[in-house]
């Protein structure tokens, strides 16, 4: 009889119980092709042989392997492939999904699609139109659903030459894609986003999946922000940080396919430590196709340059080198504005490919447009009110600014109706939110583009005998509080 008593819970409990599968997500964004170790990450070799081991350690078949974008632009091994790097390496690691960046999108849209089709998984952006809303798999035993969605403010960083991407919005987007995932039976659903929790050009993430509580995990990116896992709206997000700083591994305990239960999410981030060795495959692989060693040729040789002070906030060194890559071969008179933010810690008397690259990291495009004097004053004030909350100091070529104390501008030299006004397409763009005046105002214009801003400086160095005198340029006269603006 004890015996008999003993079977019947056990029986009980065999009824409830229901097996779980247990799903591994592994998910990179923002590496923009970092080979070597540096300040910000140790970049792919390092970062692969921890996506390996985690693999490995999860099974593949259980693992799926997700990139939130910007692999394609910001380091010299990628300017030099053409962006090929970036694609070669999500293939040789074998990624499953992968979803454009905005500095993606700075090759120009056909040489994106071009570089899209070499990819061996799934390319994903919902809210582009034309491209594929969501990529299905099966994994650990479940179906899984992967949503894509690209920058929805690309207009805020970048202005092509062959056209911008056409885009909806996300929210659009988003009821689409759950509608297309909602057609067959699914057992996770993954949105992955090149974006952060708070945009200030878009929508709040709690906001955009309010309405879908069904959805178990947001992916993020963009920011460059780390983010072990929290929850929005109830739904588990994680963000793996940027250049390679590690990985972001999201464990989901589901039932198994058709099964009703508990469902736990549980994520890390996995930093990328010396500890980590690179992998000698990925390595060996690339090095066979691509550069991956800067150039130690001199570019150029420059004067040494006095250091940025407080009483020099308006000019450098590093902008006057921009400045003359903006304008170099432009009419006189061309006004150039450039930014201060990655002016170097300390000037270096010889410019090398590796200085050049890591000053010009980005495939950013001279663009320029005519301006009246009434929006060339809205851009300059408010960059000067902008520069005392944050580190975009503006520099200047091409134009001398009278302003007082409370930012206004009171006048130019030389006075004019119009000016031909150059800058990088990011700035002219917006900045992702820097450059507000400029975004606005630039909406309206019709853009000129010439050439790439790192090339063109790079010419100039090439160009011009040794030394190259690189002084910071004064642009800002302050008026005297006896001659304030009342």
């Amino acid at each position: 009889m004890r015996h008999r008593w003993l079977l019947i819970p056990l029986l009980l409990a065999w009824t409830v119980f229901v097996p779980a599968a247990e799903l591994t997500v592994l998910a990179v964004s923002d590496v923009h092709g970092q080979w070597q170790d540096g300040e910000n990450g140790a970049g792919w070799p390092r970062l692969a042989t921890l996506l390996n081991r985690e693999r490995e350690r999860a099974g593949m078949e259980n693992t799926l392997l997700i990139d939130c974008g910007d692999e394609l632009s910001g380091s010299m091994q990628l300017a030099l492939s053409g962006g090929v790097l970036g694609v070669e390496v999500l293939n040789f690691l074998e990624f499953d999904v992968w979803v454009p960046g905005n500095h993606d999108f700075e090759w120009g849209v056909a040489r994106l699609r071009e570089l899209m089709a070499q990819f061996h998984g799934r390319v994903i952006a919902a809210n582009w139109e034309g491209e594929p809303a969501v990529a299905r798999f099966e994994r650990a035993g479940l179906r899984i659903a992967v949503i894509g969605l690209t920058s929805g403010v690309l207009d805020w960083y970048l202005r092509l030459p062959d056209g911008m991407p056409k885009l909806i919005t996300e929210q659009k987007a988003l009821k689409l894609a759950m509608a297309e995932v909602t057609r067959q039976p699914c057992d996770v659903i993954i949105l992955a986003v090149h974006r952060g929790i708070y945009a200030s050009q878009a929508q709040h993430l709690a906001e955009l999946i309010a309405d879908y509580p069904e959805i178990d995990l947001v992916l993020g990116g963009h920011t460059h922000v780390i983010s072990a896992g929290e929850a929005v709206k109830g739904i588990h997000f994680t963000a793996p940080g940027g250049h390679g700083a590690g990985v972001s591994r999201i464990v989901l305990d589901i039932p198994e396919a058709g099964k009703r239960g508990a469902r736990k999410i549980a994520s890390e981030f996995i930093p990328v430590t010396p500890k980590v060795p690179p992998s000698r495959e990925l390595v060996r692989s690339m090095s066979r196709k691509f550069r991956l060693d800067a150039n130690s040729a001199v570019l150029g040789r420059t004067t040494p340059a006095p250091s940025r002070s407080s009483k020099r906030r308006y000019a450098s060194s590093f902008g006057t080198l921009a400045l003359s890559g903006l304008t170099a071969g432009l009419p006189a008179g061309t006004v150039g504005l450039y930014g201060n933010s990655t002016s170097p810690k300390a000037w270096p008397e010889q410019i090398t490919e590796r200085e050049l690259f890591a000053m010009f990291p980005y495939h950013d495009r001279v663009a320029g447009f005519r301006v009246s004097r009434q929006e060339l004053t809205e851009i300059i004030e408010e960059q000067l009110r902008m520069a005392e909350k944050h580190p975009y100091q503006p520099v200047m070529t091409g134009i001398r600014v009278t302003a007082d104390t409370a930012n206004r501008v009171t006048a130019f030299d030389p006075e004019l109706a119009e000016y031909e006004l150059v800058t990088s397409d990011f700035i002219a763009a917006g900045g992702g939110g820097r450059y507000e005046a400029l975004h606005r105002i630039g909406a309206r214009k019709q853009w000129r583009f010439f050439g790439i801003l790192r090339e063109r400086v790079a010419a100039l160095l090439l160009n011009t005998p040794f030394p190259v005198a690189i002084a910071p340029e004064e642009w800002l006269t302050r008026l005297p509080p006896s001659r304030q603006l009342r």
